[in-house]
């Protein structure tokens, strides 16, 4: 038997009431209602935040991508100057996924691009470049809600 089976077998048999009607289906209906209840009680904030964390995690790693690119010539005392960027390009009308992916990391910008040929569609693109946005929002987002991949590691 079920932990939850258990725990409520123990409140029935402390309050008096009858032992013999929790088994099969009955036993599942306490289990579910015991479930339930457990999840009406635990923090709701931090449950939906968590949630929702994972949910565009999962949205970033289907469609987000990180790059690296020059921004200029090296000299004399800059070996060469790195850009780091952090994009989710997607079509415009899943704008608000990109609106509530910025809300969540903090840093960032969403611009919208037009179509680049007469058969696509236009679409938008939210980016992180700058190295506090990176520092305080992108990374702390992708350690906290990427799951570990062979990519992740690379």
């Amino acid at each position: 038997m079920c932990v939850v089976c258990e725990r409520g077998r123990r409140r029935r048999f402390v309050r008096g009431d009858n032992l013999e009607l929790l088994h099969g289906a009955v036993a599942q209906l306490v289990e579910h209602h015991d479930g339930i209840v457990g999840v009406a009680r635990s923090n709701r904030v931090s449950s939906t935040k968590s949630i929702r964390g994972f949910t565009l995690g999962g949205f970033v790693a289907g469609e987000g991508c990180f790059s690296v690119s020059r921004l200029s010539r090296p000299t004399a005392r800059i070996e060469s100057r790195r850009r780091f960027v952090f994009a989710v390009e997607v079509n415009e009308r899943d704008r608000s996924l990109l609106e509530d992916l910025r809300g969540f990391i903090r840093f960032g910008s969403i611009r919208s691009r037009p179509s680049r040929s007469v058969a696509w569609q236009p679409t938008c693109v939210y980016e992180v470049n700058s190295i506090k946005g990176h520092l305080l929002g992108t990374i702390p987002f992708a350690e906290r809600y990427l799951l570990p991949s062979s990519v992740r590691e690379a």
